[in-house]
């Protein structure tokens, strides 16, 4: 069985699997839970992505489910159940990383063996829908995953600061595998603990590419300010003027797909916060096809459901396909349902933060304590691995 390390938490009970970082000899397995690539071009930028990840030295193991889409799906539920699976129980793997988005992952759920995934820990990463499977082992196999970076984005002809900082996190800043100009994605010694820190990025997108062809990349090049909500003047702090930290135990993902989950058996939110989470919940989300409605009814079910009891702070990260038909800003449309539990102890509320379909983007592990700062509008990420 893989060796792994147990982070024991400060609390009566419990406690979460935080996975050994890839050696030399382990493999990445990629397997699609939600759709794989079936057209030509994607396939190219597929099959690029494996080549560049090897000659920087890693292996690479795919199941059959990468190079098949039908109708949004890679396969059947149970088959791209059972491709997981696998990859779970074979030995050789020592990280996943899913090999796209999508919009059907949650119905793989059902099919998922959550004890066998428990016994066998190691690095699952990914974002947008593998949100499901992230935060289905977090609270129900109680073992660290990562909201980072899908697959597909390893086939970009530059990675980008935000890949390599992912690649140091992965690997656990070991030296063979180590990226040093990876922005501020680097292992420290704080206080006698090891942290995974990640300062936030200076320009940002804010659009998808202009180009058409599989390899266009993002323009990089809007400056961008995380801001805090202020209470007294009931709006988003100006450019430049937040200065605020909170911390907790990170939890979160897509909240377009939390959503979803939120009262389903796979459910066990509640119960992962009263054994884990003494420290509080330092809550992450993004928002994908949410509009101003969507947005603030998704927050108040999952606030109605509990989740956010012992909550601590919530990050909001920039949204991709926001719109409103009553001219509501995002971040109104988040406070409408936050501010009643957050305003009396006023609970940090961050926005514009580098979690994102729009690149670049932090890698965030569910289930272990993290602390997120703010001054003057730049930010900084700290995870205790």
């Amino acid at each position: 069985m893989y060796g792994y390390l147990i982070l024991k938490r400060k609390v009566e009970q419990g406690m979460v699997i935080v996975p050994e970082f890839l050696s030399e000899n382990d493999y990445i397995g990629v397997t699609a839970p939600s759709d794989g690539n079936s057209d030509e071009g994607k396939l190219k930028k597929f099959d690029y992505g494996i080549k560049k990840l090897e000659k920087r030295g890693f292996k690479i193991k795919c199941s059959p489910d990468c190079r098949t889409s039908e109708k949004g799906r890679s396969a059947l539920a149970s088959i791209r159940a059972a491709e997981f699976m696998e990859q779970i129980e074979d030995r050789e793997i020592g990280a996943m990383i899913l090999a796209k988005g999508g919009d059907y992952l949650v119905e793989t759920l059902k099919f998922m063996d959550f004890d066998k995934i428990r016994k066998n820990p190691k690095w699952i990463q990914g974002y947008s829908d593998p949100t499901g499977i992230l935060h289905a082992v977090t609270v129900n196999s109680e073992v660290a995953t990562i909201y980072g970076h899908n697959f597909a984005v390893f086939g970009n002809r530059k990675y980008t600061d935000d890949l390599n900082s992912n690649l140091n996190l992965l690997t656990g800043g070991r030296r063979k595998y180590s990226f040093p100009n990876a922005g501020a994605g680097i292992f420290k010694e704080i206080d006698g603990e090891r942290y995974f820190v990640q300062n936030g990025f200076d320009l940002v997108s804010t659009h998808f590419p202009n180009g058409k062809g599989v390899f266009s990349e993002f323009n990089v090049d809007t400056k961008n300010y995380v801001s805090t909500w202020n209470y007294e003047k009931g709006a988003a702090n100006g450019k430049g003027k937040s200065t605020a930290f909170a911390e907790g135990i990170m939890l979160g993902g897509c909240i377009d797909v939390l959503v979803l989950m939120c009262g389903t058996k796979y459910d066990k939110t509640r119960e992962f916060i009263k054994k884990n989470c003494k420290e509080g919940v330092l809550w992450y989300f993004e928002s994908f096809a949410f509009n101003s409605e969507t947005l603030t009814l998704a927050l108040w079910q999952l606030k109605e459901a509990g989740w956010f009891e012992n909550a601590k702070g919530f990050i909001f990260g920039r949204p991709t396909f926001y719109h409103s038909g009553y001219k509501i800003k995002y971040e109104e449309s988040v406070m409408a349902s936050l501010e009643e539990i957050t305003k009396d102890e006023e609970i940090p509320v961050f926005f514009n933060a580098d979690i994102s379909h729009y690149p670049p983007r932090m890698s965030v592990v569910n289930g272990v304590y993290g602390r997120f700062e703010v001054k003057r509008g730049s930010s900084k990420l700290m995870q205790k691995l």
